[in-house]
């Protein structure tokens, strides 16, 4: 079925083809003899030469202008929380189910008459309104399925905001800036409404001159401009898709530890919920801390805050004795793991780990030793031609700490990084994680859930609930001294005792063998 649609729409091409290359002076099918004579005409007519590098002017620079415009545009549409986002989004699209003429008349009215601005100026700024559209709704289709924890990887690792959005997010999106472009330039090429009505004397686009032609001569001309023009969308085409899409895709002594304080930190959404609760937190040079808790306790926001992706409403948090509350992300020289691993798939293992380093400048000659013994300590030297996509699950994860470690971070901060892992798998890399940590002395802040895996590789464990920590101990104190009801009831105990109103005493209900 969808063979024989493609046939019938090939049918006019083919006609219109065949036709371009007739001898006599009328368009007829099947043609009488072979010509490319009217090839010929159509670059010996000078008007047609005129208006067709009027027309390529047009829609390159509109097309350009769009870009500019729309990939802003589109990637704060797709990133941000505005209010009003759809309304927004409305806006920019309008034009697209706005008649041709209505727009093209209103732009005269505006620009032409009223302004009096010159026609090409008119003529740049109608297309302009016809082109932003595609590049905003293409583009912004690719921006809505980027993972955006890869841009807050590249901001963890020292990447300035604007430098990442060059570095990572654009190069991901290529497909759809390629396709927005060539929409974009092929609809500002081809329009005919908008330039029939800014179109002026010395000044007027390919498609109009294309019409006034046929009102007074319907030869082949017409049909060899149609071919002519086919040939070039297919080139242009090839050569943008050629160009924006084809691409493939520590030691201890060293490391700087960090004492790490949270002081009071509070956080609201929409300043009605509040996340967290004047949180304090302090953790000591070398430690690994689980933050554990149930969904929606604030244990990720914590992490959030510490990282700097989130501006605490009060409080202070505090690193060796540096107040880093306000320092922006790619300043605060910490290691981040995400939950997704956040890997750059347009970049190979080698590329990924050395992401870090090549954004702070470093010689390449020390770059390379970095990365490749990074790559040997967490086992990837094999693979460090690989891209993401040809990973497993516990390869790239490792590849996620090699990357977070090779910048040789103060801070490492793991946010639920083997919850995307099959029971075995997780088991493994669990161990492989404390392994690192202890060699490599890192003081760590590990984000979860699960609590045989917090218990398992932890120094000390903070339970929160509610914004707030319940308890901050040793495992071993938590799970034989849970200092609150709900410290209890998370970590499994089932029997309690009520002793007064406002006092409860816990029985745990497996008793301990001892004398």
């Amino acid at each position: 079925m969808g063979s024989d649609r493609i046939c019938i729409l090939m049918i006019p091409l083919l006609i219109i083809t065949v036709t371009a290359f007739g001898g006599g002076s009328a368009i007829t099918f099947p043609i009488e003899s072979f010509s490319t004579k009217w090839f010929a005409n159509v670059f010996a007519l000078k008007s047609f030469r005129r208006s067709f590098l009027t027309s390529l002017e047009v829609a390159l620079l509109a097309t350009c202008i769009s870009l500019l415009v729309g990939i802003p545009a589109a990637y704060a549409l797709a990133r941000a929380g505005l209010k009003g986002k759809q309304l927004l989004k409305s806006i920019f699209l309008s034009p697209t189910i706005v008649p041709g003429i209505v727009i093209g008349f209103i732009m005269y009215q505006c620009l032409i008459l009223t302004l009096r601005i010159p026609v090409f100026a008119g003529l740049l700024a109608g297309h302009f309104m016809v082109t932003l559209p595609y590049v905003i709704r293409v583009v912004g289709s690719s921006m809505e399925q980027f993972d955006f924890s890869i841009e807050e990887a590249a901001w963890s690792l020292g990447c300035p905001k604007g430098a990442a959005f060059f570095k990572v997010v654009l190069p991901n999106v290529t497909s759809g800036i390629s396709s927005a472009f060539m929409l974009a330039f092929i609809n500002s090429f081809n329009n005919i409404p908008v330039s029939m009505f800014l179109s002026g004397p010395g000044v007027s686009t390919f498609p109009s001159t294309l019409m006034n032609y046929i009102e007074y001569n319907y030869d082949p001309t017409v049909s060899a401009v149609s071919v002519l023009l086919m040939a070039a969308t297919v080139v242009i085409m090839v050569i943008v898709d050629r160009t924006l899409v084809s691409q493939p895709w520590r030691n201890k002594e060293n490391m700087t530890m960090a004492f790490m304080s949270l002081n009071g930190i509070d956080v609201s959404y929409d300043k009605k919920k509040q996340i967290l609760k004047g949180l304090n937190l302090e953790v000591e040079e070398g430690e690994l801390v689980s933050l554990l808790g149930p969904s929606g306790c604030g244990k990720s926001t914590t992490l959030r805050v510490v990282a700097g992706f989130i501006d605490p409403q009060g409080g202070t948090f505090t690193l060796d004795g540096e107040d880093m509350t306000k320092v922006p992300v790619h300043k605060r020289q910490f290691g981040l793991v995400f939950q997704s691993y956040a890997l750059f798939p347009h970049l190979s293992v080698y590329d990924n780990v050395a992401f870090g380093l090549r954004t702070r400048k470093m010689d390449k000659d020390l770059i390379d030793k970095k990365v490749r013994e990074i790559l040997e300590v967490c086992g990837l030297t094999e693979l460090a031609d690989r891209f993401p996509k040809q990973m497993s699950g516990g390869q790239r994860q490792r590849v996620a700490l090699a990357r977070a470690l090779v910048i040789e971070p103060k801070l490492l901060l793991l946010d639920e990084p083997l919850s995307n892992l099959d029971a075995k798998l997780r088991l493994s890399m669990r161990v492989e994680i404390k392994r690192l940590q202890k060699r490599l002395g890192i003081t760590t802040l590990f984000v979860t859930h699960d609590q045989e895996e917090c218990f398992s590789i932890s120094d000390k464990v903070a339970v929160m609930n509610g914004g707030v920590i319940e308890q901050f101990d040793t495992p071993e104190n938590i799970y034989k001294r849970p200092a609150t009801e709900f410290v209890a009831r998370f970590i499994g105990f089932e029997n309690f005792l009520e002793l007064a109103k406002s006092r409860t005493a816990f029985i745990q209900h497996r008793m301990e063998a001892s004398s």
